[in-house]
C-alpha cells in the first residue's frame, strides 16, 4: 500500500482534472436560514422562515443532485448555509453524501445543534468517516454566545423527553 499525504493525494486529482470541466469540488447552500444575525453575511433569514423553508431543495433532490455529481466526477463536497443544522434533514443529507463516497465539509456555526447530532457525530468520529470537529467562526461572539445558549436549553429539553420516552 502506498501511503500519501492528503496535500500529494489532493494535488494529484486536481492535476488530473486541471484544464478540463470536471467539478471535482463544490459548495452547496442547503439553507439560509440561520439563528445568528451577523451584519456581514447574506445567509442569515430567520429560521422560521417559511418562504425560505419552502425554496430549499428537498431530501430526494438532494440525492439526485448527489448522483449527477457522483456522475461528473466530483469528489469534495462543502455543505454550507444559513446554518446547515437548521435543516432537519441535514445528517440524512449528509449521511446520503458519505454513502456516495464523498470527502464532505461541514460549514457551520454549531449554534442549533441538539442531543442527536452530538450523538450522531460521536458515533461517526468512532468510523474511519467521521467528520473532523473545527473551532466555530464565531466562537466568543456575543450573538453566537447568545444562540449557544439557546441551544443548550433546546439540548436539555431534548434530554428530558428522551428521558421521558424510556
Amino acid at each position: 500500500m502506498n501511503d500519501a499525504t492528503y496535500a500529494t493525494f489532493s494535488r494529484a486529482i486536481h492535476e488530473r482534472h486541471f484544464g478540463k470541466r470536471t467539478p471535482v469540488e463544490v459548495s452547496i447552500e442547503v439553507t439560509r436560514r440561520c439563528p445568528l444575525e451577523c451584519l456581514h453575511c447574506y445567509n442569515n433569514l430567520p429560521m422560521n422562515d417559511a418562504a425560505a423553508r419552502s425554496q430549499e431543495l428537498t431530501l430526494e433532490e438532494h440525492c439526485k443532485l448527489l448522483d449527477e455529481l457522483v456522475a461528473a466526477g466530483c469528489l469534495w463536497i462543502c455543505y454550507t448555509g444559513g446554518e446547515i443544522f437548521g435543516r432537519k434533514d441535514f445528517l440524512d443529507i449528509y449521511t446520503e453524501a458519505k454513502k456516495r463516497g464523498f470527502l464532505v465539509t461541514l460549514f457551520t456555526n454549531v449554534c442549533h445543534r441538539n442531543h442527536f447530532v452530538r450523538s450522531y457525530a460521536r458515533n461517526l468520529r468512532s468510523s474511519d468517516a467521521g467528520p473532523r470537529l473545527v473551532r466555530p467562526l464565531h466562537e466568543g461572539d456575543s450573538t453566537a454566545a447568545r444562540a449557544r445558549a439557546s441551544s443548550e436549553a433546546e439540548d436539555r429539553a431534548d434530554e428530558r423527553e428522551s428521558a421521558r420516552s424510556v
